[in-house]
């Protein structure tokens, strides 16, 4: 297909929608029609040695490799099977830091790395805010840190903190998904952006402004649970003990944002025989639906989205057909809304 990257704007594509609907997978085959690579926008896949419970579908023929992309002086790791690089895997170690600040300045680097190359930067993730800092950079990532509020806030329980932040802002409480509002770290840093008199400029954001598809996939909820539940067996069966042992060494009590993935606390319990495998199913599935809930409200709210659903057997032809002709086109306005 002949190559249509702007001089003037950049071309990308966005598959985002919520957990079990085939994202990274539909966005692998239009890569085989596209001259494309993969930028993941999920916070749980940033890390090392945990591959199974976030999900990093990497296919078999892929290779892990160095890119020649650094991120604070450090190569940038892609896999690859020397045609089409997936970058956002492994970029840190689970007990080292990571947030919305990296990921844009990482993002940007690969975008425009890749535009470069004459190929099309494909984002692909459910993680809402990644996603959305690339077209509205927050100034909430320039919030130093507090080392006095912190303290102060340590000492509090989950209860109390989730209290706080709710009175401070309900809408940022219910923004979070149900690992991160009871993850003690990430209630206090956003107690602490809230609380914040600093005053923060305009941004000066100087990244090359980006002419994008966005294509959000959904599907019925009796689906999405479908696909949650046969994805939760298959973990369940899977040799997922050498993960969680490698999290468990770094982070015993599986308190650092690395062990807040869905998945973590459950498999944990089941191992030490806490739970049974029933047990263990429902809450997973449970927790991983209002999880799927919480993003598809989240994506409602957003604009110039494509909708599209997943149930169809047509629904990745639907994908191919808009973004052919997305991409042989310099100007594109009209978007689907979602269905209720």
């Amino acid at each position: 297909m002949k190559d249509r990257l702007s001089t003037n704007l950049v071309k990308a594509l966005v598959i985002t929608g919520p957990t079990a609907t085939g994202k990274t997978t539909l966005a692998l085959k239009l890569a085989k029609l596209f001259p494309a690579d993969l930028i993941s926008a999920d916070s749980r896949q940033v890390y090392t040695s945990l591959n199974l419970i976030p999900g990093k579908d990497i296919p078999s023929s892929f290779h892990k490799k160095n890119s020649s992309i650094t991120l604070n002086q450090s190569p940038i790791p892609i896999y690859t099977n020397n045609k089409t690089s997936i970058y956002g895997y492994d970029l840190v170690d689970p007990n080292q830091p990571w947030n919305l600040n990296f990921f844009h300045q990482f993002a940007w680097k690969v975008i425009i790395y890749v535009s470069q190359q004459k190929r099309l930067p494909i984002i692909v993730g459910g993680t809402g805010l990644y996603i959305d800092t690339l077209f509205n950079p927050t100034p909430n990532t320039q919030v130093p840190p507090n080392p006095i509020l912190r303290a102060r806030l340590e000492k509090l329980s989950i209860n109390k903190l989730q209290n706080k932040l709710l009175n401070l802002s309900p809408e940022k409480f219910n923004s979070l998904n149900h690992s991160d509002q009871h993850n003690p770290r990430r209630l206090i840093r956003a107690i602490e952006i809230l609380s914040s008199s600093v005053i923060h400029p305009k941004s000066n954001h100087s990244s090359p402004q980006l002419d994008c598809l966005k294509i959000a996939l959904t599907a019925p909820l009796s689906t999405l649970e479908k696909n949650i539940t046969k994805r939760v067996k298959q973990r369940l069966n899977s040799d997922y003990l050498n993960e969680l042992n490698i999290l468990k060494s770094l982070d015993p009590d599986l308190k650092l944002p690395a062990s807040s993935a869905l998945g973590y606390q459950i498999l944990s319990d089941f191992h030490q025989k806490k739970i049974t495998r029933q047990q263990a199913t429902t809450l997973w599935v449970n927790q991983e639906l209002n999880y799927a809930k919480r993003q598809l409200t989240w994506l409602r709210a957003q604009s110039n989205y494509h909708w599209i659903d997943i149930s169809p057997k047509n629904h990745a032809k639907q994908v191919v057909d808009l973004v052919t002709r997305w991409y042989s086109e310099t100007n594109h306005d009209r978007y689907t809304q979602p269905q209720n």
